[in-house]
């Protein structure tokens, strides 16, 4: 559970993004109000197993320790407690008084009714008769639960005093200043180049400076308070050293295009079907024609990178360390595709490669983009009798090709979860939407890119998804769920194809279309004699 960090002193669960402790009876409560789209809290299931989980480790808990209602603070001078913030507070000059609070106010209410420190009425008593003592002394502060039994602030000594403190006492004066100046001016500095490399602030945009294509987009508001170069990393092409689990999943995309593509070409899918896949962003017209797939290799090597892209953003955004937390919900059925393809991922990166491989199926006829038969392979063994066979390697073989056909069939269904989202509420918890916008990111300008410089990645995108589309129709076919892969491409043409329907490609295309009217030009169009978006003159 990442949201939350346990801390053995005090035997307490805080929870990082909310800045507080949680009691042990709170636990379920909290997950389902305050995180309820985590990826580890987003069912009462996965909510009751994340607590379970946690409180198998000690925790305080006032209902078995009536002796200590409230956890023990830290001894003053202690440092800051991990997870919880650290607030500027004022605390009682007493003596023998612990009491402090982030108010000066409440602390003047608090002497004048605890220690009666007020002036009588009437005439003063001597200069000499008053309190010496100050009105307050300035601390750092930290409290355990915002309300409640142990909502009290406790003093604490941040790093950053204790290191002045020591520079103090060991420079001169003049020393100690200096480095103080240098100091702020190196702080100042860092903190206005990070401010440059956050998203801005839609809202603090004088009128002069607002674009069409982001109040369209609504970019900078959903990635507001997160830097370019943190975003921009969620949608990248996998490290094959550092992301060998995310390069296998590369290789089922590609895979399945290849798939589709053989579909498309010995017709698998019918001509009145192609128009239909081809024309899902429009209204049906006498002209229309079927899905054009002889494209060259390498604009269909950027496509399927595009799709490549989206896998991979959907699974680095559903890790529970994930680095940023952006808003969107990956639903039930995309994190159960999702565990599927990573079990068959693991499986695959655990058996040994194969040592003899022929071109796959397909060779005498391969998509453009390849020069064979692709990552499709069939391994080959001794020929001689079975004296010669190795019982070990045709188990491994066989592990292989069963792995290979669950992993590309989790990410075929994961693709297909991906389209079949429905917008009901925010626009920006659908991945793909989520998705489009971090890749709108570019980080060499630290801005996003205009709508031209995006529509290759939109036309990328339409023409993966209807190609999956097909194979997904044809794969339903093949196991008997649907007599004939035009059944199951109408179904999902009703579900997320359709003109008008709530659903991510749609807004895709529609928010292209309705540039026009923001921008004052001619808005980017799908193209179905070039399967592309393209400008209209």
């Amino acid at each position: 559970m990442d949201l939350f960090l346990y801390n053995d002193t005090h035997r307490l669960w805080i929870c990082g993004p909310c800045g507080f402790a949680v009691r042990p009876a709170h636990l379920a409560a909290h997950l389902a109000n305050r995180h309820p789209k985590h990826p580890s809290a987003a069912t009462p299931a996965l909510r009751r197993a994340a607590c379970a989980l946690m409180l198998k480790r000690p925790c305080w808990d006032p209902a078995r320790e009536p002796d200590r209602p409230v956890p023990p603070p830290p001894a003053p001078g202690s440092p800051p407690v991990p997870g919880l913030p650290v607030h500027p507070g004022y605390r009682c000059p007493h003596p023998d008084c612990a009491y402090i609070v982030c108010n000066p106010e409440s602390l003047l209410r608090h002497r004048t009714r605890i220690h009666a420190d007020r002036r009588p009425r009437g005439r003063q008593p001597p200069a000499s008769q008053v309190s010496p003592l100050p009105l307050y002394r300035t601390v750092s502060c930290q409290r355990f639960f915002p309300s409640g039994a142990g909502s009290g602030f406790f003093q604490v000594t941040p790093p950053a005093h204790t290191e002045r403190a020591r520079q103090a006492a060991t420079m001169g004066e003049v020393e100690f200043i200096r480095r103080q100046v240098a100091g702020a001016l190196a702080e100042d500095a860092a903190a206005a180049e990070a401010g440059a490399q956050q998203v801005p602030d839609p809202d603090a945009k004088a009128p002069t400076e607002i674009s069409p294509w982001l109040e369209l987009t609504r970019w900078p508001e959903f990635l507001h308070g997160h830097a370019f170069t943190a975003v921009a990393p969620l949608a990248a092409p996998p490290d094959p050293t550092a992301e060998p689990l995310l390069t296998v999943f590369s290789a089922s995309v590609e895979r399945l295009i290849e798939a589709a593509y053989q579909s498309i070409k010995t017709r698998r899918i019918n001509e009145f079907d192609q128009i239909r896949i081809n024309s899902f962003l429009q209204r049906p017209r006498v002209w229309d024609r079927p899905i054009l797939i002889q494209l060259r290799p390498s604009t269909y090597r950027a496509y399927r990178q595009v799709w490549q892209r989206l896998i991979c953003f959907a699974y680095r955004t559903s890790r529970p360390n994930a680095a940023v937390q952006l808003g969107h919900q990956l639903t039930t059925a995309q994190l159960a595709a999702l565990d599927r393809m990573e079990t068959a991922a693991a499986e695959l990166l655990s058996l040994p490669s194969p040592p003899l491989c022929t071109p796959g199926p397909g060779a005498a006829d391969h998509p453009p983009w390849t020069t064979g038969g692709g990552p499709w392979v069939v391994i080959q063994t001794p020929r001689g009798g079975d004296r010669d066979r190795d019982p070990e390697g045709d188990r491994r073989t066989e592990r292989r090709h069963a792995a290979y056909e669950q992993l590309d069939h989790a990410c075929l269904d994961l693709s297909i979860a991906l389209l079949d989202h429905p917008l009901k509420g925010d626009l920006f918890e659908s991945a793909v939407v989520a998705f489009l916008a971090v890749l709108g990111v570019d980080v060499e300008k630290q801005t996003f890119r205009d709508p031209y410089a995006f529509t290759s990645s939109l036309s990328g995108l339409i023409k993966m998804a209807q190609m999956l589309v097909a194979q997904r129709a044809v794969q339903m076919a093949d196991h008997g769920q649907v007599e004939h892969p035009a059944d199951a491409l109408e179904a999902m043409r009703e579900r997320f194809l359709l003109p008008g329907v709530a659903a991510p490609l749609q807004l895709a295309h529609t928010g292209c279309a309705r540039l026009a009217s923001a921008s004052r030009t001619p808005p980017p169009v799908w193209d179905i004699s070039t399967g592309a978006m393209t400008s209209r003159p």
